[in-house]
């Protein structure tokens, strides 16, 4: 028994209530995350999707010692968000391409820490190696003829936030 007031009256509520209560809340939530077709609607799209991957993880993965100037840095960004951007893209792949994305710039990171440190590359004061990250990622958000003195050039992709670690 769960005994509980509210604005002064005593409630009383028997466990089997509650469970009752909870069960028809998962239920309710789970229909809403989870469609009702989940198995059929995978097994239609697995491969498509599987595909897609792969050619996304080649066009996105970086050689070994490659340096943060590299124009492959430049392709690979350009091409997640070509997915990310993309109309003809699922759901399901753009969502992989913001995965690609949070591992590019994870592989990215000691890179630029690297060559800081050997002062290959000069960063203002306070600068942390995720800024140079994103730089990096806005300028792949460029058209190849752009010019710094073009002021209306805005990244296609906001940056998400939570990569700001």
């Amino acid at each position: 028994m769960i005994v509980a007031c509210f604005n002064g009256n005593v409630l009383c509520f028997s466990f089997s209530v509650v469970l009752d209560l909870e069960a028809t809340r998962l239920e309710s939530l789970s229909s809403r995350l989870v469609r009702h077709d989940a198995i059929e609607g995978f097994a239609n799209n697995c491969e498509k999707i599987c595909e897609d991957w792969t050619s996304l993880l080649r066009k996105t993965t970086l050689p070994p010692n490659v340096a943060s100037s590299d124009t492959r840095v430049i392709a690979a960004f350009r091409a997640v968000d070509s997915v990310i951007s993309g109309k003809q893209s699922t759901f399901v792949l753009r969502w992989l391409a913001y995965v690609r994305l949070m591992a590019l710039c994870d592989s990215l990171k000691p890179v630029v820490r690297a060559e800081r440190e050997t002062g290959e590359a000069h960063r203002e004061r306070g600068d942390r190696d995720i800024n140079a990250v994103i730089d990096i990622y806005e300028n792949a958000q460029r058209p190849a003829d752009w010019q710094a003195s073009e002021v209306a050039c805005r990244p296609i992709i906001p940056f998400p936030p939570y990569l700001l670690r």
